[in-house]
């Protein structure tokens, strides 16, 4: 899903939520240095790149925004597995294995910048990445 697509919900209760707005505005930017690096730093397809976003910026406005009020970086392992093992699964119960991979390894990617440019902590990361590989094996 294309999280600028997602977003066109969103505008009118951001407009009205200063708070919300700000978070959107904080995910925004984080993405956009995401698709950057990964094209950039990673010689990664920008087609390639903006999917991975796609999939972050829906853990980011669809679970993150909507049901916990904070922005992608103050997301923790915790966040992940109940968005992947309980909250996605009620709102897209025909997800295939192959697409909850490409999730696992585009939030894996995402926040392992999110550690190298500073926006989260090791012991953060280090969840995260746990989750994600304790998914992987479950999906596998």
């Amino acid at each position: 899903m294309d999280h600028r697509r997602s977003r066109k919900g969103l505008e009118k209760y951001s407009a009205l939520d200063p708070d919300r707005l700000s978070i959107q505005k904080l995910n925004d930017r984080l993405l956009e240095v995401f698709v950057v690096h990964l094209i950039q730093d990673q010689k990664i397809k920008e087609k390639t790149a903006r999917a991975h976003a796609g999939r972050i910026g829906h853990f980011g406005e669809a679970y993150l925004l909507d049901l916990e009020e904070i922005p992608l970086s103050e997301a923790d392992a915790p966040d992940i597995e109940d968005y992947l093992g309980n909250w996605f699964p009620k709102i897209e119960p025909d997800l295939s294995p192959k697409e909850s991979k490409k999730i696992l390894d585009s939030l894996g990617m995402f926040y392992r910048h999110m550690y190298e440019i500073q926006e989260i902590d090791r012991e953060v990361l280090r969840g995260i990445v746990e989750t994600c590989r304790d998914r992987h094996r479950l999906l596998s």
